[in-house]
């Protein structure tokens, strides 16, 4: 498990959706990072074992060894979803 720190917590009172997996509405999954500068970064998880940050015109990221470890885990989070999804579930999101 994580070390909490004191940017975790401030990052759980003032970003409470970073490192959350959520759930777009056509399925996809992803989370919202905020990385040591306090930028914020789109996180998308294609069921393909990665993770694909949206730069949003930045030209780097800062990410801490906690917030790693959370993408790490939520990758594995976002594939069993993905992997459990039955047809039904699947088709009740838009194309």
């Amino acid at each position: 498990m994580a070390e909490e720190n004191h940017v975790g917590e401030f990052l759980k009172r003032q970003y409470p959706e970073h490192g959350t997996l959520l759930i777009d509405n056509k399925g996809g999954l992803y989370t919202i990072i905020i990385d040591a500068n306090m930028d914020d970064y789109v996180c998308k998880f294609n069921f393909d074992d990665c993770v694909e940050i949206d730069m949003g015109g930045y030209n780097t990221i800062s990410l801490e060894r906690n917030t790693l470890i959370r993408l790490a885990n939520l990758i594995e989070e976002a594939e069993a979803i993905y992997r459990n999804r039955t047809q039904v579930e699947w088709d009740s999101f838009p194309d």
